[in-house]
C-alpha cells in the first residue's frame, strides 16, 4: 500500500491542497499576466523597430534629395530580425526557468511545512506507549486513545496522513483505517541509500507521486535518542499546487508556439517589404538616371539633330547630282544609311530617357498578339523562320497602351529572330493567364497583380542567353550584337514597368530561350 492512500474523511480539495494553491496562484497569476504583456508588446515592438528603420532609411533618401522611398539597409533588416528572436528566445528561456524555479520553490515550502508537523506530532504522542505495541493491539484502547490524538493533529494541520514506523519493526501507527501494527511500509526502506539521511537526524522529503491522477507530497522526519534512530513519523498531504504550476506550462507551451508563429510572421513580413522596397529603390535609381539621361539627351538632340538634317540634305543634293551608279550617288547613299540609323538612334535615346505618357485603353491582348504576328509572318517566311502561335481565343482585356505594348512585343520578336542568326529555325508567341509572376521575373513592379496576370511570351530553339548575361539584358546600352544600341530591352522594361507588369527571361543549358512580359489584369 502506498502512502496516501484515501481515508474516509479525505476529500480531493484537501486543506493542504487549499494552503499550497493560495500560494501558488499569485506567482501564477502575475506570470501569465508578464507572458500576455510580453506576447503584445514583442510584435508591437517589432513592428516599430521595423517602422523605424523604413523611416531612417526614407529620412536619408528625401536628404539626399531621393524619392523618399528606398530600401530597408540589410543590416537593419537584420538587426530588426535579430533583436526580435532574441527577446523571443528570453522569453521562452526565462519563462521555462521561472516555471522550474516556482516549481522547487513551492516543493520546498510544503516540504517544510510536512516537517514541521511531522516533528509536531512526534513530540505530542506517547512514544514509549506507541514503542510497545505488537500486532493485535489495534483494537486496544492505548491505540485507540494514541491513534485519535494522530488524527486530530492531521486534521489540525491539514494533512492527508499521519504515521509512526519504528526501525525493524514496521508500523507502530497509522492514521489510515486497516494498517495493522507491524505492517512493513513500502516508501520507508531505512536501509535504503535515499533514506540513510534518517540515521544522522535528517528529515527526508519523498519524491511527488499520484494517487488517483492527484499529485502528493510526503516528507519522513527521524525520532532520535541518545542519538540512535528509535521511530521515523511521516506525513504527507495532497500537492495541489501542481495544478496551478500546470497551467503556468500550458502557458509557457501556448508562449513557444504563439512565438514560432510571430517570428514566423514577422520574418516573412520584413522579407516581403524589404524586397518591395528594394525593388522601389531599383526603380528609383533607374528614374535618377532616365532624368539625368533626359537632361542631357534634351540638350544634346537639339544640338544633333540640326548637323543631321543639313549633312541629309546635303546627301540628297549630292545624289542627285551624281545619279547613275557613280561613285558619288554610291558615297551618298552611305551618307544618307549613316545619317538614318544616327537619327534612329538618337530617337532612341529620347524613348528612353523620356517616355511618352501612356495613353491606356481596355484592349484584349491575345488579338494584339495575334495582330502582331500577322505583322511580321512574311518577313519571318522569307528568312526561312517557322512562326507558330499559341494564342487562345478566348478574351484577355488589359488596361494597356496598345501601340507601347505592341513596341515591346515587336522588340522580343526581333531578338527572337536575330538570335537564330540567320539559320532559320522557329519562334513560338503564346498568351496565357498566371495567378502570380513567375520565378524568373525581373524586376516585378510591386503594385499589380492582385487579380494575377496576362503573360506573353516568346521563344526561340536558338542558341539560348548564358546565365551571366541574363541579369544584365534589361540594363541600359548593354548588347550582345555589334550595331546593338542596348535600349531595345531598357525600353520595353520601361513600358511593362509603367503597365505594373514585369518582364522574365528563362534559357535552357541545351538551347533555347524564351523572353516575355505579364501585365496585369
Amino acid at each position: 500500500m502506498k502512502m496516501g492512500a484515501t481515508h474516509g474523511s479525505r476529500s480531493i480539495t484537501s486543506g493542504a491542497a487549499k494552503w499550497a494553491g493560495s500560494r501558488a496562484r499569485p506567482i501564477v497569476r502575475f506570470a501569465g499576466g508578464a507572458l500576455f504583456l510580453l506576447m503584445i508588446l514583442l510584435p508591437a515592438g517589432g513592428w516599430m523597430l521595423f517602422g523605424g528603420a523604413v523611416k531612417n532609411a526614407r529620412n536619408r533618401g528625401a536628404a539626399e534629395g531621393k524619392d523618399p522611398h528606398p530600401s530597408l539597409p540589410r543590416l537593419e533588416v537584420r538587426f530588426t530580425l535579430g533583436l526580435v528572436l532574441f527577446v523571443l528566445v528570453v522569453i521562452n528561456v526565462g519563462g521555462w526557468l521561472f516555471y522550474e524555479k516556482a516549481r522547487g520553490y513551492m516543493e520546498n515550502a510544503n516540504g517544510r511545512r510536512l516537517v514541521s508537523w511531522a516533528r509536531a506530532a512526534a513530540a505530542q504522542v506517547d512514544k514509549e506507549r506507541l514503542y510497545r505495541f505488537v500486532p493485535g493491539d489495534e483494537s486496544s484502547a492505548p491505540y485507540a486513545e494514541e491513534a485519535e490524538k494522530m488524527r486530530r493533529l492531521r486534521d489540525e494541520a491539514e494533512l492527508d496522513n499521519l504515521f509512526l514506523v519504528a526501525p525493524y519493526q514496521g508500523s507502530l501507527l497509522d492514521t489510515r483505517p486497516d494498517i495493522p501494527v507491524g505492517w512493513s511500509n513500502p516508501l520507508v526502506e531505512l536501509e535504503s541509500e535515499d533514506l540513510s539521511p534518517l540515521w544522522a537526524g535528517e528529515a527526508v522529503r519523498l519524491p511527488l507521486y499520484e494517487i488517483e491522477g492527484e499529485p502528493f507530497q510526503g516528507v519522513l522526519a527521524p525520532v532520535l535518542e541518545e542519538g540512535e534512530l528509535r521511530a521515523v513519523v511521516g506525513a504527507d498531504a495532497s500537492a495541489r499546487f501542481l495544478d496551478d504550476l500546470r497551467i503556468l506550462r500550458r502557458a509557457l507551451l501556448l508562449t513557444a508556439l504563439l512565438s514560432l508563429v510571430v517570428a514566423g510572421g514577422l520574418a516573412l513580413f520584413v522579407s516581403r517589404n524589404a524586397r518591395r522596397l528594394v525593388a522601389l529603390q531599383g526603380e528609383i535609381k533607374d528614374a535618377e538616371r532616365l532624368a539625368a539621361l533626359g537632361t542631357l539627351t534634351a540638350g544634346l538632340a537639339h544640338e544633333i539633330r540640326n548637323p543631321l538634317a543639313i549633312i541629309r540634305a546635303s546627301a540628297e543634293l549630292l545624289q542627285e547630282e551624281h545619279s547613275g551608279g557613280t561613285a558619288g550617288d554610291r558615297f551618298a547613299g552611305e551618307i544618307l544609311g549613316e545619317v538614318d540609323r544616327l537619327g534612329g538612334l538618337l530617337e532612341g535615346f529620347l524613348d528612353f530617357a523620356r517616355p511618352d505618357r501612356l495613353e491606356k485603353k481596355r484592349i484584349d491582348l491575345a488579338a494584339l498578339a495575334d495582330k502582331t504576328c500577322r505583322r511580321v509572318e512574311a518577313e519571318f517566311r522569307d528568312r526561312g523562320i517557322r512562326l507558330e502561335r499559341d494564342i487562345p481565343p478566348e478574351t484577355t482585356p488589359v488596361d494597356l497602351d496598345p501601340l507601347r505594348i505592341e513596341q515591346v512585343l515587336l522588340n522580343l520578336i526581333w531578338n527572337a529572330r536575330d538570335a537564330l542568326d540567320g539559320r532559320g529555325g522557329r519562334v513560338e508567341i503564346s498568351v496565357r493567364r498566371r495567378r502570380r509572376a513567375p520565378s524568373s521575373a525581373i524586376r516585378t513592379s510591386p503594385a499589380a497583380g492582385r487579380d494575377g496576370f496576362v503573360e506573353v511570351r516568346v521563344a526561340d530553339d536558338g542558341p539560348g542567353i548564358p546565365e551571366e548575361v541574363r541579369d544584365k539584358l534589361f540594363d541600359p546600352f548593354f548588347t550582345t550584337r555589334k550595331r546593338g544600341t542596348g535600349l531595345g530591352l531598357s525600353i520595353a522594361h520601361g513600358i511593362v514597368q509603367g503597365h505594373g507588369g514585369y518582364l522574365f527571361v528563362e534559357s535552357d543549358r541545351g538551347g533555347g530561350a524564351t523572353v516575355g512580359f505579364g501585365l496585369p489584369v
